[in-house]
């Protein structure tokens, strides 16, 4: 038998197989359909039961938020990956910013007809970014964040009634998550993006990075260097010195399925630059090669930079969590404090003691739960456990006041002025004023159970934030899933009600479904919510609302026919029945937390009084006779859908029920009020996917389907009943598409729900679907559902960040007549384009003119849309457009709105400066336009060619003889006749040049030359110019040495000018020479060319030479001649023949000779007479000179000469004789 069952099994196996061969081959959808359905049954969100969150009383259930997060991760996952892509959208955001976000036509949200925002104005959301204005001159003015309702500030948060005011819907990402001053400049504030804190491997809101402000938040930009920052944990700015603060981000990154998701970026990234630039200073984990993430930033009161540490994303064996650190220079860290937690926990938080720098405390979370408390009195060398807060609520365990949401939920602060006064903050709030020694609970999320004993303030649960006020003991500000709440009374907050909420417009409340009450023009509206339950609506604009059922929101519905029947949800399929119009909820129709989706998919249908909503695999809920006594709740089966519902629609016109499932397939189940029978409408066509809405059109047949996954065809259309499905996706961004709504009086007309607000086309029925943002008045957040009012056409939308909007854009009316114009001013020639830009619709068109000279062109006529009209006569018009719908017409009525000028005829004159002009001399032309325009252009010609530049002027000197010049003017003037005329002709005589010649008489000079007159210039008459030339005169020495031009210039009768130009060169003459003498050759100390040599001034005719030969003694020059003609001349060297008799005449005595100096000379002289007595060295130059006049007879004079020691000449002369002696000195 085994081996029978066994060849059984087998056969089967491979029949199987082979027929599931075969379908992959037929059917590749069904086969990614299969495989989605593996990933869905097999990922781990999937896996968890519904008993693994907290079930509270029906008065005020609190679920953990990571369920819904969870279910949207597996529904908006792109198939291909397994994973969602929200990365995406940022560049989508970049993309909205550049082409404008507000849609086509008139739909909600386009520019004409925006969206109304409507609040709440009492009730927040999701806070985690708080921040006190330091630049306040009250010091009331606090900033805050919603994690996914964008960045927000109130001016007086003392005051109830004070409102918050948005600062820029259109950020490229609103998921604020910290806020940060510089405290060395105020003005300058940092905000982080991207919440980091999820469960499990879920995520939370994706940011974009950090945005900046330099004018204390008037003005912000998004920093480039960051936008690969996903998850911002917390930023810190410290003051290092500088003109700025150093900026450190707790950056975070997520993984899942084998993906990163900023990675890149995680761990402390610092900038020393204003966020210019940023490097990655987190140290590693011990052991580990992956960096420290960090969960939270703290700044001691010295300037020690704190990080508690988060278990990082990467694989390892030990992921960081549970550690405190520390840097002093933000760039070395040390670990403080490590607690044993489990590997993918360890959320750290902590506080630093504003008055004591010893003082530090740390909150650790470890399997989701708060593990420890620790103090640390000594600067972090010890740490000691401390005492954790009980919540007195009998649901959350005594040992864990965050009700396992540590991971979520987890904040300390420290008083200013006290280090052992601390708050913590987990589901509620504590307070310790011994160090964490014991605690007082200081808040309460509800009355419900013990909580109604204690006496303190009712909260909103889950804390985030806590910011004591800069110096303040008692003045705190407190960001929580309900948004921000003050007191200025703490240290009474646990006996007292001083905790109040400060949400006045502070609208970030995250829906993730509406309904509208059915009268026309009613404001009652219910929207359920994440965490803050299911809130009605009851008055006009931005109003405040009343919770009227707590917990997480899921559907609710307001019954069309009897809006006194209303219904609301909770998680799972748990819902309920109110008959006061939504006020109250008091009767369950279903409590059921074991079925279902957390948000769990659900409609009403209105004819029949059938509540449907999804059960399970292949089940559905049905429960009958809701506006009477409802019938105890019915599955049904839905059979061939062996997956959940996803989306439940029932159709306005049948008791047909339309679902869609978790792969992407449609059933439709007629008669679902009854005996019902399902018919499988996916066809071949759908997608792999999650359905998020089917809507109806104008009948069971018409059906537009959206899917919420990235990376798949997400909008689908058929009018057949899906025999037949069209992909109406068109230019529509890769992003969750989440509700889809028909305008009901045009149905080319769609709107739908994304990750990016609302989009919207003019004509689904199109080819190719042309979409665009429809977000005027809205925001960049993410929106969950559409809801229309049948009676007025008002539509809401529910955003999951930004509260609930409305719009009457849809609303049928006569249309309001409007157009525009493709210019208000023109001429009779010109064409003039009329375009409609009536509003509502019309369906005809009539056009009026006066006065009425007008003529139709290109086919149009006076009824058509865009008539295209030429105006036959000049004046200004008025034009009439009446625009007709069914239901009424209007008109716009322009008057003088069209300026109609006569044709005009340009026309250039162009005249010149001169009538005549010499050759390659400027003529200046000057163009005149007439009917030129305000910008006319002008071409000028010479023979017809184009020369010059656009303008009224031109100058050349380029003219030659017989040239003409012409001017081409293009006139600016739209009514000029022809764009381009010609101007008058203009010659001008053109001279010629004198013939100029020079050929200087004196080309060569030398520098020692006296000024001349430079003469060689013809024709005669004209003036010379150059280097040191001055009235026709060169000077030689001021020219200087070398080569110098010298220009002749001559003007003739007519005025025309030319020159000639040549050389003259300047040569330096030689050094002075001097003689110097070997025996009685004397030898010129200079080189020259020639030579001349003088004896007492009288030229010796054979001494042309350098050497010379004496032949007697007397005084001798030497002049010596360059090669340029240049001489110098030699002193006058006094020279004695050698060894010639009669030197020592008798007469006359010198004695001693040798002499010291002193000598005595006598002569005997025949009669009187003047003496010279001169004494020569050895080199013939004079040392001494007397003249004396002397008398007859025996001449006695003595000397005292001042002489080195040597051979000198001793002379004396009587006028007609001299006598020379030698004279010896010797040393004294």
């Amino acid at each position: 038998m085994k081996n029978i069952y066994y060849a059984a099994l087998s056969l089967t196996m491979v029949a199987s197989a082979w027929t599931g061969y075969v379908l992959l081959q037929e059917d590749p959808i069904k086969t990614e359909r299969e495989a989605l359905r593996q990933k869905l049954k097999e990922h781990a969100y999937a896996q968890r039961s519904h008993e693994d969150f907290d079930k509270r009383p029906a008065a005020g259930k609190r679920a953990a938020p990571d369920r819904a997060w969870e279910q949207d991760f597996l529904r908006t996952m792109d198939p291909a990956l397994g994973r969602p892509t929200p990365e995406v959208l940022v560049g989508i955001m970049a993309d909205m910013e550049v082409f404008g976000g507000h849609g086509y036509g008139l739909a909600p949200g386009a520019a004409q007809s925006p969206w109304v925002e409507r609040g709440p104005d009492n009730v927040g959301g999701r806070t985690r970014g708080l921040a006190w204005d330091p630049n306040s001159q009250t010091g009331l003015k606090v900033w805050a964040g919603g994690v996914n309702g964008g960045l927000w500030y109130n001016n007086d948060i003392s005051s109830p009634t004070s409102s918050w005011t948005k600062v820029n819907d259109f950020w490229s990402n609103i998921a604020i998550t910290c806020i940060a001053f510089d405290p060395v400049n105020t003005q300058i504030m940092y905000v982080g993006t991207g919440e980091g804190f999820t469960a499990g491997g879920s995520t939370g809101a994706r940011g974009a990075g950090i945005f900046k402000s330099t004018d204390g938040g008037t003005n912000w930009s998004q920093l480039g260097a960051t936008t690969g920052f996903y998850f911002v944990n917390d930023i810190v700015v410290r003051d290092e010195g500088g003109s700025d603060g150093v900026v450190y981000a707790a950056v975070d990154g997520r993984y899942h399925a084998g993906d990163f998701h900023g990675l890149a970026n995680a761990g402390i990234r610092r900038s020393n630059n204003g966020g210019a630039s940023f490097t990655n200073v987190s140290p590693s984990v011990p052991g580990e090669t992956i960096k420290m993430i960090a969960a939270d930033l703290e700044i001691g009161a010295n300037g020690r930079i704190w990080a508690g540490s988060k278990p990082s994303p990467y694989s390892a064996t030990d992921k960081g969590g549970g550690r405190v650190f520390y840097s002093d220079n933000g760039t070395n860290w040390s670990i403080s404090s490590s607690t044993s937690v489990g590997n993918s926990y360890g959320r750290v938080s902590i506080a630093c003691a504003p008055s004591d720098s010893n003082v530090v405390y740390a909150l650790v979370e470890s399997s989701n739960q708060c593990e420890a408390l620790i103090r640390t009195g000594d600067y972090g060398s010890n740490w000691v456990a401390k005492t954790e807060p009980s919540d007195a609520d009998n649901g959350i365990p005594s040992t864990d006041f965050t009700r396992g949401q540590a991971w979520y939920d987890l904040v300390i602060a420290v008083d200013p002025n006290n280090p052992d006064i601390v708050i913590v903050g987990g589901i509620d709030l504590f307070r310790s004023t011994n160090g964490a020694g014991s605690w007082n609970q200081i808040s309460k999320w509800s009355n419900n159970n013990n909580l109604a004993n204690l006496s303190c303030s009712e909260v909103h649960a889950d804390h985030h934030a806590i910011r004591f006020k800069p110096g303040s003991s008692s003045i705190l500000i407190n960001g929580n899933d309900g948004g921000v709440y003050y007191t200025s009374a703490l240290s009474s907050s646990g006996f007292s009600d001083v905790i109040a909420p400060r949400n006045k417009g502070y609208n970030v409340t995250q829906y993730y479904s509406c309904a509208i009450y059915p009268s026309s023009g009613s404001n009652v509206y219910l929207a359920g919510s994440q965490d803050n339950g299911t809130q009605r609506y009851s008055t006009a604009g931005i109003n405040s609302t009343t919770e009227v059922y707590g917990g997480d929101g899921g559907y609710c519905f307001i019954d069309q026919s009897d809006p006194t029947v209303a219904i609301c949800s909770y998680v799972y399929n748990n819902f309920y029945k109110s008959t006061n119009t939504g006020q109250t909820f008091p009767a369950s129709l279903v409590e059921d937390d074991n079925t279902g989706k957390f948000i769990n998919p659900a409609d009403y249908h209105d004819g029949d009084n059938v509540l449907y909503s999804g059960k399970g695999v292949g089940e559905i809920y049905r429960i009958r006779n809701i506006t009477g006594s409802p019938a105890t709740p019915e599955t049904m089966t839905i059979t061939g859908m062996t997956d959940e519902a996803s989306h439940i629609r029932a159709s306005p016109y049948s008791s047909t029920i339309f679902i869609g499932s978790d792969v992407g397939e449609i059933f439709k189940v007629t008669s679902a009020n009854g005996s019902h029978s399902v018919t499988d409408i996916t066809g071949a066509s759908l997608p792999a996917g999650t359905v998020s809405c089917i809507e109806i059109g104008a009948n069971d047949n018409e059906l537009l389907v959206t899917y919420f996954n990235y990376g798949v065809i997400s909008v689908w259309y058929t009018d057949d009943g899906g025999s037949n499905w069209v992909n109406k996706e068109g230019n529509l961004p890769n992003m969750p598409v989440r509700w889809a709504l028909f305008n009901p009086n045009n149905r080319s007309e769609v709107i739908l729900a994304t990750d990016l607000g609302v989009w919207s086309t003019t004509d689904i029925l199109a080819g190719t679907v042309v979409w665009s943002g429809s977000n005027a008045g809205l925001a960049n957040t993410r929106v969950d559902m559409l809801q229309l009012r049948a009676s007025d056409q008002v539509v809401i939308a529910a955003t999951h960040g930004r509260g609930l909007f409305s719009s009457n854009a849809f609303a049928a009316q006569k249309p309001a007549a409007d157009f525009s114009v493709s210019s208000q001013t023109t001429c009779e020639p010109q064409k003039v384009f009329f375009t409609d830009a009536s509003a509502f619709d019309p369906t005809s068109w009539l056009w009026s003119f006066s006065p009425n000279t007008v003529v139709y062109e290109d086919g149009t006529g006076d009824t058509s849309r865009n008539p295209v009209v030429r105006f036959t006569a000049p004046g200004t018009y008025q034009v009439t457009l009446t625009a007709t719908n069914g239901i009424g017409s209007d008109s716009e009525i322009k008057a003088a709105f069209i300026t109609v000028s006569a044709t005009l005829v340009p026309d250039v004159l162009v005249v010149a400066n001169v009538n005549a002009a010499c050759i390659g001399n400027p003529v200046d032309f000057t163009a005149t336009a007439t009917n030129g325009g305000s910008s006319p252009v002008y071409q000028w010609k010479i023979n017809g060619v184009n020369v010059g530049s656009n303008s009224p002027t031109f100058s050349t000197s380029i003219l030659t003889a017989g040239d003409s010049v012409t001017c081409e003017l293009s006139s600016s003037d739209s009514c000029a006749q022809s764009s381009a005329v010609v101007s008058n002709v203009v010659m001008v005589e053109i001279l010629d040049k004198p013939v100029v010649t020079l050929t200087l008489t004196t080309p060569n000079t030398c520098i020692n030359t006296a000024p001349f007159t430079l003469q060689g210039g013809s024709p005669i008459g004209g003036t010379y110019s150059g280097t040191s030339v001055n009235n026709n005169v060169f000077d030689p020495l001021l020219a200087n040495f070398g080569a110098h031009t010298i220009t002749y210039t001559y003007t003739d009768t007519n005025g025309c000018v030319n020159s000639a130009s040549e050389v003259i060169n300047v040569s330096a003459m030689p050094q002075k020479p001097t003689i110097n003498r070997a025996g009685n050759v004397l030898t010129c100390s200079e080189v020259g060319a020639f030579y001349e040599w003088t004896l007492e001034g009288i030229i010796i005719p054979s001494a042309i030479n350098r050497n010379h030969t004496m032949t007697k003694s007397g005084t001798y020059t030497v002049k010596v001649t360059n090669g340029f003609g240049c001489s110098n001349l030699s002193s006058p060297s006094e020279q004695f023949m050698v060894g010639i008799a009669g030197l020592t005449e008798p007469g006359w005595n010198l004695y001693p000779n040798p002499s010291t100096g002193t000598i005595t000379l006598e002569i005997d002289l025949n009669e009187a007479c003047m003496l010279n007595i001169t004494v020569f060295d050895a080199a013939g130059k004079q040392v001494y000179m007397q003249n004396e006049q002397a008398q007859a007879g025996i001449y006695t004079r003595q000397l005292s000469l001042s002489l080195e020691a040597g051979t000198y000449t001793f002379r004396i002369r009587d006028g007609e004789s001299e006598w020379r002696r030698p004279l010896q000195i010797i040393a004294d």
